[in-house]
């Protein structure tokens, strides 16, 4: 639609290419007056960390590729956090201070997740979770095509931003690339007749053919019309892409529900947008979107602009979408009964299109005029105050030199702005050096606590903190990226790592759970803002520890606080990966620590630990056992014959 105004319009891709090559993909793009980036053909930084092993590498790629291009208005997709460095980097004022960061709200893991009632299962939904809050919370803008899907995310604890909106989506009747590529322009009016009421003669779910789209729902009430559908010779289509489904792939889900099915049936899945709606438009179709919950679905969009009867399920943002008159003849409740009276209904006395809620034309209004007036919408750009009065936490269990490194490299940084260090010593190395006023050293030989050394660096004037091990040091031009830092809002800041040997970046991302399951980045080093201090100082909880990493500083801003942001650039160096010394963890108090963590942390904590206990944890036999069912239930054609 913007290109279409004349707006320069890039879409920066992170996936992967399918179909086709991305060159041919980029070409279509340019005749539709669209320039098309595929970021896995940029030039980034090499990476390290957990966020490998689960394939979270596209943050770090994506905000190393923006910082260096300006456009005036970014949108971004929710789903996975991968825009959550480039929002955190705006937050904090290190880079896009000029541009509006927007956030399309569509779908959110934990959403998805509880959609198809599936158990969080894998690790790696915790760095997609801790992303999309951090992109939430941080956005310009957060707009969502629905009221239903906001109203989800605030229940669900999330923290929004003022400009919270909700603008529906804009959805084209013509062919993007056809159209441009004949010098035309793309039909966005939705003008198209609705067709007059008739009587299907084929039933067709539309949508993909997963859990969430009511699949489950409507072969159930396909089993229990089966005679009427038989008798009445209606046949029914599956139109979608095939997804997973109680453990199994859609097909074999449908083909399951069908053994005693006698009308006829068959799955499409190979039509475009424009193939499918022509066929719903032009044939005696019903078409069935049967979500149990859904954001704004593009289906029911179609349905509406190309004009062709449907029924979807009353729930989720689907009712925001019709007029309200319709409502009662073209929405059934999520249950086998209802949507089964509906479509009997439907086969007695015929139906035709309901109205959308909100004209067609008053949808791209509505986006035309929000990027007309982009500036009106960007927050005031505020220069961040210069802190000055520093208080120094140093992790020490290496060599003496490692330790001088550290204290030198602060020293360059920061000078006369630290007021106090307090050193960690965690290893007996028989060293006796002099301790200047200036350091307070905590060992197993002083009984001094972690809130007594908190209250010293705070007695010697030190309004923010500096966590850092010995091993690491400062990066060149750190100490006034810090000062900036800390009279930030945000109670615990943590930096991204660089290694000097290869180069190699650790991104840092933490949350309760990511920690908890030994991938957060939290102990490499944090810095607390001012504001931050003074909360720690005031809470006094039992986090607060000698014993724990940095005095438990980061678990509390983490489990208790929940005020954290990743710093995407690197201001910590260290030699190689070897010379990050780990420490081990408390683990009775970063257990205990979940009584203070939200429901869903704690969910999906059990709901990983379970299932890797499930399968890495079971003695041998037992696993040979799962893995002969599972093969014996969903892979019968694998089975060895019998000799």
């Amino acid at each position: 639609m913007l290109a279409g105004e004349g707006v320069r319009v890039t879409v920066v891709y992170t996936g992967g290419v399918e179909n086709g090559t991305f060159e041919g993909w980029r070409e279509r793009y340019a005749k539709a007056n669209i320039d098309l980036i595929w970021l896995e053909a940029v030039q980034t930084t090499r990476i390290a960390g957990p966020m490998i092993k689960f394939g979270w590498s596209k943050a770090w790629a994506l905000f190393e590729y923006l910082r260096e291009t300006h456009f005036d208005v970014m949108h971004f997709n929710d789903t996975c956090g991968e825009g959550a460095y480039c929002f955190a980097a705006k937050k904090l004022g290190v880079a896009f201070q000029d541009s509006l960061m927007c956030l399309a709200l569509h779908s959110p893991t934990e959403w998805v997740l509880e959609a198809n009632r599936a158990v969080p299962n894998w690790p790696g939904y915790c760095f997609f979770m801790a992303g999309e809050k951090i992109s939430i919370s941080t956005s310009d803008v957060l707009w969502s095509p629905s009221q239903y899907l906001l109203n989800w995310v605030i229940s669900k604890g999330y923290a929004i931003p003022p400009q919270s909106i909700v603008n529906q989506y804009v959805i084209p009747t013509a062919d993007l690339f056809k159209e441009n590529a004949e010098g035309g322009q793309i039909d966005f009016s939705g003008g198209m007749d609705r067709v007059a009421p008739r009587r299907p003669s084929e039933i067709v779910f539309f949508g993909r053919l997963e859990e969430r789209k009511g699949l489950r729902l409507f072969t159930n009430v396909l089993t229990r019309l089966n005679a009427e559908l038989t008798q009445r010779r209606v046949s029914v289509v599956f139109m979608g892409k095939i997804q997973a489904i109680d453990g199994m792939l859609a097909d074999q889900f449908i083909n399951s529900r069908a053994a005693n099915w006698t009308f006829d049936w068959r799955i499409e899945t190979g039509f475009d947008q424009q193939q499918a709606t022509a066929y719903l438009r032009d044939n005696r179709c019903l078409a069935v979107m049967a979500s149990p919950v859904d954001n704004s679905p593009c289906t029911v969009y179609e349905a509406l602009q190309f004009g062709f009867p449907f029924i979807a399920a009353r729930s989720g943002g689907i009712p925001e979408l019709i007029h309200p008159e319709d409502r009662d003849r073209h929405l059934f409740d999520y249950s086998a009964p209802d949507l089964a009276r509906v479509l009997l209904d439907t086969l007695n006395n015929g139906i035709g299109a309901p109205r959308a809620a909100l004209p067609s034309a008053a949808r791209r209004g509505a986006w035309l005029e929000f990027h007309r007036d982009w500036q009106g919408h960007r927050p005031a750009r505020t220069r961040p105050d210069s802190l000055r009065r520093w208080g120094v936490v140093i992790e020490h269990s290496s060599d003496r030199q490692s330790l001088e490194n550290a204290l030198e490299s602060v020293r360059r940084e920061l000078g006369a702005d630290v007021l106090g260090t307090v050193l960690l010593q965690r290893s007996n190395s028989g060293e006796n050096e002099p301790t200047p006023e200036t350091m307070l050293v905590v060992d197993e030989l002083a009984d001094v606590s972690a809130l007594e050394a908190l209250a010293w660096l705070k007695e010697r004037g030190a309004s923010g903190l500096l966590l850092l091990r010995s091993g690491c040091a400062l990066a060149a031009g750190a100490g006034s990226k810090i000062r900036q830092l800390g009279s930030q809002e945000t109670a615990l800041i943590i930096p991204a790592v660089r290694l000097l040997n290869d180069g190699t970046v650790i991104p840092p991302l933490s949350s309760p759970e990511l920690t908890f399951l030994g991938y957060g980045s939290n102990d490499l080093g944090c810095i607390v803002s001012e504001h931050g201090f003074d909360k720690l100082l005031g809470a006094r909880s039992q986090s607060i520890d000698s014993e724990r990493t940095f005095l438990g500083i980061a678990d509390f801003f983490q489990s208790i606080a929940q005020e954290m942001m990743p710093m995407p650039e690197p201001l910590f160096l260290f030699n190689d990966a070897s010379a990050i010394q780990p420490l081990p963890a408390n683990e009775m108090k970063q257990t205990l620590e979940l009584a203070a963590m939200s429901r869903s942390a704690v969910y999906n904590m059990i709901g990983i630990g379970r299932e890797y206990h499930k399968n890495y944890y079971q003695p041998p036999a037992e696993r040979r056992r799962r893995r002969r069912r599972f093969v014996e239930k969903y892979l019968p054609f694998l089975k060895r014959k019998n000799r």
